[in-house]
C-alpha cells in the first residue's frame, strides 16, 4: 500500500537478464545475495558469476550494491566497483548478466504477453511494452505504423506481427520504399500490364498481390512519392486499385500493411510531402521502438546474439564483463 511504502521506502524491482532469459524480482527492504548458489536470494544462471557474487541492500529507502569478493567483479557505469549507490535506471553487469533497477508499479505484471518476441533479443521495460503491443496487434487486420531510429529493429517487429498472427502461413513481403526508382513505385506496389511502359515485357502482379492474405512491410514509408500515395490510401481503405496500364477493373488486396519510418511523419505532412489523410490512416495503430541508448540493459543479450551469428567467421567468442560494461556506458547516439 501507499502507507506501507511511505514508511518502509520504495519497492524496487530488479530485472535480470541471464542465460535463462528475463526474470523480475521485487525487492522491498533487507539484504539480498545475488549469485549462482541455490541459497542465493536472487539466483542467476551464468558461469561467469560467483556463487555469492554481490549483495543488494534495500535500507532506509536507499538501494546499495556491495561486491562480495567476486572473481569477475561487479560493474556499474563502465567501471568495476566494490560498492555503489543505485537508483532507478541503474544497470549492473556481473559476468554476462545484467541487473536493471526500477520501481515496482501497480501495472507491472509478468504475463506471457511481455515475454521477449521471437527473433528479438532483450527483455528491458521498453521492449516488454513493445512485446505486449505486438501480441495484441498481431490479432488484428488494421495497418500498423512502426516508428524508431535506424537500427532499432523495425523489420524484426514487422516479422513478429506477422508470425504471431493469423497470417503466419501466408507470405511476408518486405519492400523498402526509399530504394525504389521513383517512376516504378506504383508498378512495384500494384503491378503492371505488359507494355504499360518501356521495359514492361511481361505482366507483373506487384507486392500487394504477392502478399495476399499475408503481410506487406513498407519500410521508409515517409519516402513514398506523392503521386503514389492516393493509390496506397485507396488500397488501405479496401477499394479496388488498378495495375499500371490496366484498362479493366481494379483489384482488392487482402494483404495487411505494416509500415515503418525513422522520421516523424508529422513533419513530412507539415512540409507537404505526405498526405494528411494517409498519415491518419496509418497512425491508428503505432508501435514506438526505444533507441538502444534507452534500453542499455538489452546490450548483453544483443551482443551474445550477434557473436552467435558471427561464430562461423570469428569462432566461439565471449565478451568480458569489462567489455560489456563499456558497451553499456557508451552513449549510442544513433
Amino acid at each position: 500500500t501507499d502507507e506501507r511504502r511511505s514508511v518502509e521506502g520504495p519497492i524496487y524491482v530488479i530485472d535480470v537478464q541471464d542465460e535463462d532469459g528475463v526474470h523480475r524480482h521485487p525487492i522491498g527492504g533487507g539484504r539480498f545475495v545475488v549469485g549462482t548458489s541455490a541459497g542465493a536470494a536472487l539466483r542467476v544462471r551464468d558461469e561467469l558469476v560467483s556463487r555469492s557474487h554481490c549483495e543488494l541492500r534495500a535500507e532506509d529507502g536507499r538501494l546499495d550494491l556491495v561486491d562480495l569478493a567476486s572473481k569477475n567483479g561487479s560493474y556499474l557505469g563502465g567501471a568495476r566497483v566494490q560498492s555503489a549507490r543505485l537508483g532507478v535506471g541503474s544497470v549492473i553487469v556481473i559476468g554476462d548478466t545484467t541487473l536493471s533497477v526500477g520501481l515496482l508499479d501497480a501495472d507491472d505484471d509478468d504475463d506471457d504477453e511481455v515475454r521477449p518476441l521471437p527473433g528479438i533479443a532483450g527483455g528491458s521495460v521498453g521492449m516488454r511494452r513493445v512485446a505486449r503491443q505486438v501480441r495484441q496487434l498481431a490479432k488484428l487486420r488494421a495497418a500498423v505504423l512502426v516508428r524508431g531510429e535506424t537500427g532499432t529493429g523495425k523489420e524484426l517487429v514487422a516479422h513478429a506481427l506477422h508470425d504471431l498472427g493469423p497470417r503466419a502461413d501466408h507470405p511476408f513481403v518486405p519492400l523498402n520504399v526509399a530504394n525504389l526508382p521513383r517512376d516504378l513505385v506504383e508498378s512495384e506496389l500494384f503491378g503492371h500490364e505488359r507494355g504499360a511502359f518501356t521495359g514492361a515485357v511481361q505482366r507483373r502482379a506487384g507486392a500487394f498481390a504477392e502478399a495476399d492474405q499475408g503481410t506487406l512491410f513498407l519500410d521508409e514509408i515517409g519516402e513514398l512519392p506523392a503521386d503514389a500515395q492516393p493509390k496506397l490510401l485507396r488500397a488501405l481503405d479496401g477499394y479496388e486499385v488498378r495495375r499500371v496500364g490496366s484498362q479493366s477493373g481494379g483489384m482488392k488486396y487482402g494483404a495487411r500493411v505494416v509500415a515503418a519510418t525513422h522520421v516523424p511523419l508529422e513533419d513530412r505532412v507539415e512540409a507537404g510531402h505526405f498526405r494528411r489523410d494517409l498519415f491518419h490512416r496509418l497512425e491508428v495503430c503505432v508501435i514506438a521502438l526505444p533507441a538502444l541508448r534507452d534500453r542499455t540493459e538489452d546490450i548483453p543479450a544483443l551482443a551474445k546474439t550477434m557473436l552467435h551469428r558471427m561464430r562461423a567467421e570469428l569462432g566461439e567468442r565471449k565478451l568480458t564483463s569489462a567489455a560489456l560494461a563499456r558497451l553499456l556506458n557508451y552513449p549510442w547516439p544513433g
